[in-house]
């Protein structure tokens, strides 16, 4: 510093100024955050040399933190250096905040319990994920799974940056309709047995063709019935008719046994007809299982209530004066 006062009278000073090297601060990449994600921690920042001090500054930052609640749009975020000699070096980053994609499941049409398993495409935009009970591989969806009655279904989309959305809504499964046409029977050769699938469907196909709701048949064979319901949902069921040959009056003549009445509705009569005892009775379903058994000497003339057994066709078996007997009889 020179000072002059006048013409020859000068006077001179000196001082050092120190220049500081200025630290080098830098904020890579900030990547975009959904409108609905959480909170994060921004550690993109970085200066040299180490040892300094940072900070973050910007709106929506707060605490060394971006919340995304600040809303959909692009933000400056600062990142702010401080070297160990006190200068600071500031950079500038943007971060995105991404909207939410607008998701939407549409009416979802009953379907039947008997229905095959169908893709669900319902959701908008396409290409989505399905969930729910009943529901595979991300769309495919299969009643018979679920039963009858409401089923609730989610959709949830993410679009090309990361961000999701999701809607719900409810699929009708319409139950199957119950057809009951009695179990597996026995029917003596030559007699005529009758199914029936009752009333109140909509339609009746029979295996043999008949779309009546009942059918004669005196064959053996399986039987199979689908009836429809006014909704169009199936039920089906099915009894296998098998042929025996079954003793008849003279039969029962020459073994000196009377029994009646053959068919019965629950209560059989069993006479010797020379009034010799009987011994040792079993009665066997036809599937050859005893239900009912008396042991040892019995009375020449018994009663027997069978109305707890199915319908069908039985065999007794007793003997009389040493004989083993085998007889046929019908429950109705």
């Amino acid at each position: 510093y020179v000072y002059a006062s006048g013409p020859g009278c000068a006077d001179t000073t000196t001082s050092s100024i120190v220049v500081k090297p200025k630290p080098t601060a830098s904020l890579s990449t900030i990547p975009s955050v959904c409108a609905n994600g959480a909170p994060f921690t921004l550690n993109q920042g970085s200066g040299v040399p180490a040892g300094g001090t940072e900070l973050y500054f910007g709106q929506g930052v707060t605490g060394g933190q971006f919340n995304p609640i600040v809303g959909i749009g692009k933000y400056d975020v600062g990142y702010v250096y401080t070297g160990t000699n006190g200068c600071v070096d500031t950079v500038i980053q943007e971060v995105s905040v991404d909207s939410l994609p607008t998701v939407s499941l549409g009416s979802v049409a009953s379907v039947c319990e008997s229905a095959t398993p169908y893709a669900l495409t319902h959701g908008n935009p396409s290409g989505g994920v399905y969930s729910g009970t009943g529901i595979s591989n991300d769309s495919i969806f299969n009643p018979s799974i679920t039963g009858g009655g409401t089923q609730s279904i989610s959709y949830n989309f993410t679009d090309d940056n990361g961000c999701s959305g999701s809607a719900s809504g409810v699929l009708r499964v319409n139950a199957n309709p119950v057809v009951n046409i009695g179990p597996d029977t026995v029917i003596c050769e030559g007699e005529t047995y009758f199914l029936d699938a009752g009333f109140g469907f909509s339609g009746y196909e029979w295996s043999t063709g008949s779309t009546a709701n009942s059918i004669a048949v005196v064959s053996a064979g399986v039987y199979t019935i689908t009836v429809s319901d006014s909704r169009g949902c199936l039920g089906v069921d099915s009894i296998e008719v098998t042929i025996e040959v079954c003793t008849g009056l003279e039969e029962l003549a020459k073994s000196g046994i009377e029994l009646f009445p053959n068919p019965s509705s629950g209560t059989i009569h069993l006479k010797s007809l020379n009034s010799s005892a009987l011994s040792n009775l079993e009665i066997l379903d036809v599937s050859g299982r005893i239900v009912h058994k008396s042991a040892g000497k019995l009375s020449s003339d018994l009663s027997l209530e069978l109305g707890d057994l199915s319908p069908g066709i039985y065999t007794l078996k007793v003997e009389k004066e040493g004989e083993a007997l085998q007889l046929k009889f019908i429950l109705e």
